[in-house]
């Protein structure tokens, strides 16, 4: 049984990280565990934390706890592990093969550095363009929206959490937007930080922080709706400081 405890957590663990919600994530972990004959599953999760207590056949309780760290959004993982889920539930036992395949989901769309240097540089500019800005603003964009992936990597390779994550990306936006404006290329900065601001806005961490507030899981959507509000918030402040630094927007 402790096998099957460890798989589930494995699984739900997975499932946090690449942006599932949390209803979801409890109930397929219950059914997991029901599959493989546990006789009561209770399970408390929130988004940094997964409690799981089980009762076996013969009546023996097992409890473990699995720490939920920082992940990012991932549709089509979430949808292999659901697969696996199902798979795991028409089997009734955990396959042999489980960490492999579990292995194998984790590295679904990994795609190399360089491609998400070069597109998160094109959707800054792209952004820049699409909200009104020139061409010229859109290029510096594309440099800046280059760096604020650099930074956001760093900053998750230095294992620094979300917010602190988004408020030096921010940073390092504003400072190439603001260095343009001084040496007299742009005339104002709005476009260009538009354009970068859009990389880093918690889009889908509100929607699930809204999905687990109307399913009844207040702790979790609350604790993720102020995460939401904190990234929004840092943002805000790395152009500010350097807006105030520079004496301001023209």
């Amino acid at each position: 049984m402790n096998n099957v405890i460890k798989c589930v957590l494995d699984i739900g663990e997975q499932m946090l990280l690449c942006g599932g919600e949390v209803h979801r994530t409890e109930d397929s972990m219950s059914r997991i565990c029901y599959a493989c004959k546990a006789k009561k599953v209770e399970i408390f999760t929130i988004t940094s934390l997964i409690v799981l207590t089980l009762e076996d056949e013969g009546g023996n309780i097992y409890t473990q706890i699995r720490e939920v760290n920082n992940g990012s959004s991932n549709m089509e993982m979430l949808h292999m592990l659901n697969s696996l889920s199902r798979q795991i539930c028409k089997m009734g036992c955990i396959p042999e093969d489980f960490d492999e395949r579990l292995e194998n989901i984790k590295n679904t769309n990994k795609y190399r550095k360089l491609i998400m240097l070069f597109a998160n540089a094109l959707m800054a500019s792209s952004f820049t363009i699409f909200f009104g800005g020139s061409f010229l603003e859109a290029g510096i964009a594309l440099l800046a929206g280059g760096i604020v992936y650099l930074v956001a990597l760093l900053a998750e390779r230095a294992h620094f959490n979300n917010i602190f994550s988004k408020l030096l990306s921010s940073t390092s936006a504003a400072i190439i937007a603001f260095a343009a404006l001084k040496i007299g290329l742009v005339a104002s900065v709005d476009m260009i930080m538009i354009g970068c601001i859009m990389l880093m806005i918690p889009g889908t961490g509100l929607t699930n922080a809204l999905r687990d507030l109307f399913v009844g899981d207040s702790i979790a959507g609350m604790l993720r709706t102020t995460d939401a509000l904190l990234s929004t918030l840092a943002i805000a402040m790395g152009y500010f400081v350097v807006a105030f630094i520079a004496g301001g927007a023209a």
